[in-house]
């Protein structure tokens, strides 16, 4: 999955002006992945672990890269869109 960088928007289309957009796209396409790795997870028959640690890792690590996508890039643009 792509993931959001400085040079991320620019290399997508997203003008600079509008990184804040871009990093909540970006956030909303992040929390779809996830949710496709869950229903996989409800989907793999519970004998299967090894399918089933798979995605549960796969999932942790898209959580975790996630979590530090929106402490360090969204979370902070809030202030300034709310105040105008």
């Amino acid at each position: 999955m792509t993931r959001f960088s400085p040079t991320f928007a620019r290399g997508t289309g997203c003008p600079r002006r509008r990184g804040s957009r871009c990093a909540l796209a970006l956030s909303l396409k992040d929390h779809r992945a996830v949710e496709k790795l869950f229903s996989a997870f409800e989907k793999t028959s519970d004998d299967d672990l090894g399918a089933k640690g798979t995605l549960a890792k796969q999932a942790c690590e898209e959580l975790s890269i996630h979590t530090m996508i929106e402490e360090e890039l969204l979370y902070p643009v809030f202030p300034r869109s709310i105040d105008g």
